[in-house]
């Protein structure tokens, strides 16, 4: 990879959509969690339960998000294009 195919890619990823998504998928997770959380006491079951799945999936999400730019340069193999 050339030092312009990098400058590119370092570009690319710090895109401004990209960051508005990742932020309003946060911003989304976190409100859905507060609310659900309202709907259950702390001393059931459930939201110990509730609290782990959304933790998971922040945890997830910040995951994907650190590794981008592995989903950028190794693009997905397949699809329709074999004939």
């Amino acid at each position: 990879m050339t030092q312009d195919e990098k400058g590119q890619l370092k570009a690319l990823l710090r895109d401004e959509p990209s960051m508005r998504l990742h932020r309003e998928l946060e911003k989304e997770l976190r409100d859905d969690m507060m609310q659900r959380l309202l709907t259950v006491r702390p001393d059931d079951p459930a939201f110990a339960a509730l609290t782990q799945f959304h933790r998971g999936c922040l945890h997830g999400l910040h995951e994907l998000w650190g590794r981008r730019e592995q989903f950028v340069k190794q693009p997905i193999q397949g699809g329709n294009d074999d004939k």
